[in-house]
């Protein structure tokens, strides 16, 4: 009986070190700037997390539904980063590729301009440039 308890002792101590060592992992993975954002969800895998902390036990009797709880919100948070991620980038090529498609200003060749010609029709062109990268952006 000595043998099962230190046993189940150190499979819990196991299983509980895996779940703070995802957690940090998980939390890692998360681009600073999205941190804030995610703070909701993060916050429901502190609440899973909470009653580790004062309520159970090494002997508690439903610690396996506690650890399952915990690992469900970590899936939850990790699905939600993913997306979030994959949906930053998206947008991010998108933006980055119509930049690099964007000429920075077209110079008609039938026509001689002053340097003030010039710079107004650069200023000009720039500013509708970016207006539209802005609305991409949207």
């Amino acid at each position: 009986s000595l043998r099962v308890n230190l046993y189940t002792m150190k499979h819990n101590w196991t299983r509980l070190e895996t779940i703070l060592s995802d957690y940090d992992m998980l939390i890692e993975k998360i681009p600073k700037i999205f941190l804030r954002a995610m703070g909701p969800i993060i916050a429901r895998v502190d609440d899973a997390i909470k009653p580790g902390k004062s309520i159970m036990s090494w002997t508690s009797m439903n610690l396996d539904s506690y650890t399952k709880t915990i690992y469900n919100e970590l899936n939850n948070l990790e699905k939600v980063m993913n997306r979030v991620r994959d949906m930053h980038d998206v947008q991010l090529e998108s933006v980055l590729n119509a930049i690099s498609a964007s000429p920075l200003v077209e110079i008609p060749s039938d026509n001689v301009y002053q340097v003030d010609e010039f710079l107004d029709m650069f200023e000009r062109e720039t500013k509708e440039s970016g207006i539209k990268l802005a609305r991409q952006m949207e």
